[in-house]
């Protein structure tokens, strides 16, 4: 059976997403971006997750 996600679950995973933007936690970022994910940049370029990922790897978000 497929579980179901409340409100309050949903808002715990956002708020989890939001902690590991702000702190830069390259394991919580990869645990919680979907694999399949594309970010849509305001200038039109697209990006995947693995990007995104190496972006904070490589330190240049600080």
């Amino acid at each position: 059976m497929d579980s179901i996600l409340t409100e309050h679950d949903i808002l715990r995973q956002e708020d989890k997403l939001y902690v590991a933007i702000k702190e830069g936690n390259i394991t919580q970022l990869d645990e919680l971006l979907h694999d399949n994910l594309l970010f849509i940049l305001p200038s039109g370029e697209t990006i995947t997750k693995q990007v995104d990922l190496d972006v904070y790897r490589s330190g240049a978000l600080e």
